[in-house]
């Protein structure tokens, strides 16, 4: 039977709950370690840098280091470095974000590329009637992702995904995404692995995001029935290629 010579790992609802490991993922990691198996792990999350993320993780026991970590914004910045820097850049972008766009100038008005950070209550109908106009006279939305919703302290919210949906169905224009479900997102970290993309899977809680990258990748995607899913999110036209109760299932599955 085949099984995956390196894995890309979803965090949050996947290794994590609200910070804490979930069960297995502390076997689980240390097991690829030990017998040199490479894996990253791919996170949506904006507020944090690898580095912050790295040091989190490894507070709570999970042998992470910065480098097995890609965010959707150190993806944005890499792709705005290399395609945008000759054009009009408006960051819309929350404090905490804003160190890591070192080196990217944001204009005030007229811009030909926005990019939309995660605001939280400052994404109100105010700003998102500005950034309507702004599509509509032509400027480029460009976002980390497209997430419906997050868990924080055990509470649903709306993520900024249900808003940049709502900017696309309203101006018939999609958004440039640097975050998962991206095939580029997946496609980067699969090529800066040590191993081929066949031999990739991608594991995750969220049809929508993870399991749907891995499709649009053309890499192996494995559900884990956590975070998420088990709060019922669903995706019609996202296919699992296998479905694990737990990353203990998962463990059990690659021999490990």
């Amino acid at each position: 039977m085949w099984h995956p010579s390196g894995f890309i790992f979803d965090i949050d609802g996947t290794l994590t709950a609200d910070g804490t490991p979930l069960p297995g993922a502390k076997g689980l990691l240390n097991a690829l370690k030990d017998r040199n198996i490479e894996f990253k792990l791919a996170t949506n999350g904006t507020g944090k840098s690898p580095a912050q993320l790295a040091e989190q993780l490894q507070s709570t026991g999970l042998p992470v280091t910065h480098d097995q970590i890609e965010t959707s914004v150190t993806a944005c910045v890499r792709l705005l470095k290399r395609q945008y820097l000759n054009q009009r850049i408006q960051l819309r972008l929350p404090e905490r974000t804003k160190p890591m766009f070192e080196g990217i100038h944001s204009v005030d008005d007229k811009p030909d590329v926005t990019v939309l950070g995660d605001l939280g209550s400052a994404l109100n109908n105010d700003l998102m009637n500005v950034l309507f106009n702004q599509i509509q006279d032509g400027a480029q939305l460009m976002c980390f992702h497209r997430n419906l919703y997050f868990q924080f302290e055990r509470q649903w919210h709306l993520d900024t995904g249900a808003y940049v949906q709502a900017l696309e169905a309203a101006t018939d224009k999609p958004a440039i995404i640097t975050g998962k479900p991206s095939a580029v997102f997946f496609s980067e970290i699969a090529n800066a692995m040590n191993t081929t993309a066949e031999d990739i899977a991608v594991i995750g809680d969220d049809l929508s995001t993870d399991i749907l990258g891995a499709n649009y990748s053309g890499l192996t995607g494995y559900l884990i029935e956590t975070g998420k899913y088990a709060r019922g999110l669903r995706h019609p036209d996202s296919v699992a290629d296998r479905q694990f109760a737990d990353l203990n299932s998962l463990q059990d599955f690659i021999g490990l």
